[in-house]
């Protein structure tokens, strides 16, 4: 959604650069503003590294946390495939999600980092419960043991940030456009 995002405004500037020629000055077409071809590019750039980078974190964030419950819930056993999903361990094994689309070296670093914290975690539960520690994790106790790699208040707000910065940018976006018809 976002590179399409993406795409959609870099059509727009390039629509807007060629109906600004000199062929088209005598005729009704309507162009952009300089503020709104500013807050154009601006938007384009924005949903470039910057939401990148936020997407990046909130799919390792959500995964993480996915991982965490389901382990510490009755379907324990379903983390194994949960962790090739999320974190593939090299590139053969890369699924083709949309959220491992293009991944750049240092995003598959940074998704590999995420794996092993999420392995430690569970390892160090397995060697507890070797070591005859064991805690419920589904208690309190267990809970400050065990705890969530994220608190799930932190992440639904970044998630709705996400989503609203996307949403206060498609429409000025949307009222850019039907200005001009």
């Amino acid at each position: 959604m976002r590179q399409k995002f993406r795409r959609q405004l870099q059509a727009i500037l390039a629509w807007d650069k060629h109906y600004k020629a000199e062929e088209y000055k005598d005729q009704d077409v309507s162009v952009l503003s300089d503020d709104e071809r500013f807050f154009v590019v601006n938007a384009r750039d924005d949903f470039g590294d910057a939401m990148r980078l936020a997407y990046r974190s909130l799919v390792i964030g959500l995964s993480r946390l996915a991982i965490h419950h389901t382990w510490f819930s009755t379907q324990c056993a379903e983390v194994e495939d949960l962790l090739r999903i999320y974190f593939p361990s090299d590139e053969d094994d890369m699924p083709s999600y949309l959220f491992h689309h293009s991944l750049s070296a240092e995003e598959k670093k940074q998704l590999d980092k995420a794996r092993k914290r999420c392995l430690s975690l569970l390892e160090r539960y397995v060697r507890d419960i070797e070591a005859g520690r064991v805690v419920d994790p589904l208690t309190e106790e267990g809970r400050k043991a065990y705890p969530p790699p994220i608190e799930e208040s932190v992440l639904v707000a970044h998630v709705l940030l996400y989503l609203e910065r996307f949403e206060d940018a498609k429409e000025k976006i949307d009222t850019i456009l039907n200005s001009a018809v």
